[in-house]
């Protein structure tokens, strides 16, 4: 091989791997900023580019404008402004103690102390509804206090006997509402953010649609779906947020998340009746995915639990003529997959709802619909 061909060998390898690195980097900056991202080429000279419309458009070489950490920290920034903090509130006498100045009796701080803080809570509206893990909140006994140093007495504690979360109400209207992950917003392999209140963790998404279920009978009133993610050292608690600034939902342990958009079906009922109300419709079921395969069938087979009950005396599917054996196999059209369970798509419904149910009795299918009840 003569010296000239060598030369043109090493120099077509050399391009090749230029290629190839900044291919790599365009996949990678636009896999974890989404539509922006900048590929360094050299020194800190970066080329800027947007996925439009499917194509890539390449602009003009520049500085580096933004980077993942600058995400992370903007992110980080704006959903701290809808976490909330829960501190006991001290006694009447400690209030109005003469040692105490005159303007701090007079402030709603003066209700607070800084070793008694119990943690924290998301804000779900601005009007002053509030999620949080804390069991220990009391209406009349705790203070919440604002991103903005404003605070609020607890006004009523609503407890969901599902989750062991609670939701709580203070008299507000200018409060910072957090904005919630739906269902197909996370995906596998996502940079996912916890903020806890010891710092910052970043993780990644490794199911987005997870099912704590287990192989078993299931109620159609017990919802399973989680996220999973890769980092199971994160506290309790912990607030999970994408990229794009929504919350996920709290970390549950074990790598589990619990999704926040299960507690956003919730809020209809809660705010115009006060209190925590589930769809009902009363069947014990078994997901076919989990014995049979995706492939061949999918559906939900109605069937005894370890109390001998598969469809509940009095229930709205009792009173639709439902039974055991029959295999529902979609809710108002929409398919019981492993991703949509029975479980997932009740859930998403409110109490009174109308739904028609597609259902599989004896190798033929039917249509059956009903009204939801409510589960307390």
């Amino acid at each position: 091989m003569s010296k000239n061909n060598k030369i043109f060998i090493f120099i077509a390898i050399v391009i090749i791997s230029l290629a190839g690195g900044v291919a790599g980097g365009i996949l990678v900056r636009s896999y974890f900023l989404n539509s922006s991202f900048n590929v360094p080429l050299f020194g800190d000279i970066n080329v800027g580019g947007q996925y439009r419309d499917g194509n890539l458009v390449i602009s003009s070489p520049k500085k580096v404008v933004v980077e993942q950490n600058d995400r992370i920290a903007a992110v980080t920034a704006d959903v701290q402004k809808s976490l909330v903090d829960f501190y006991k509130k001290k006694t009447a006498s400690a209030a109005t103690d003469k040692d105490t100045p005159v303007d701090i009796r007079a402030t709603l701080a003066s209700f607070y102390s800084q070793p008694e803080r119990l943690g924290w809570g998301l804000v779900l509206t601005n009007d002053g509804w509030i999620l949080t893990t804390l069991n220990s909140v009391k209406a009349g006994g705790t203070v919440v206090a604002a991103s903005d140093g404003t605070f609020f007495e607890v006004e009523k504690n609503i407890a969901d006997k599902q989750s062991g979360y609670s939701f709580v109400k203070v008299n507000a209207t200018n409060l910072v509402a957090a904005q919630f992950s739906g269902k197909n917003d996370i995906t596998d392999g996502q940079i996912i953010i916890g903020l806890a209140e010891d710092g910052v963790a970043i993780s990644h998404v490794r199911q987005a649609h997870g099912d704590a279920g287990g192989v078993g009978v299931r109620s159609s009133e017990l919802v399973y779906e989680t996220i999973t993610v890769d980092d199971e050292t994160l506290a309790l608690g912990t607030v999970m947020v994408g990229l794009d600034g929504t919350v996920a939902g709290f970390y549950h342990g074990q790598g589990l998340v619990v999704p926040m958009y299960q507690y956003a079906w919730l809020l209809p009922g809660l705010l115009s009746n006060g209190a925590v109300r589930r769809p009902y419709l009363g069947v014990r079921y078994l997901n076919l995915y989990e014995f049979i395969g995706p492939e061949k069938l999918k559906g939900a087979l109605i069937t005894k639990d370890a109390r001998g009950v598969s469809v509940a005396k009095g229930s709205p599917a009792a009173t639709a003529g439902l039974a055991e054996d029959d295999v529902i196999t979609a809710v108002d059209g929409r398919a019981v997959t492993a991703d949509d369970t029975l479980s997932g798509l009740i859930v998403s419904h409110r109490p009174g709802d109308e739904v028609e149910l597609t259902i599989v009795r004896e190798a033929k299918e039917q249509r059956v619909t009903l009204t939801l009840g409510t589960a307390e």
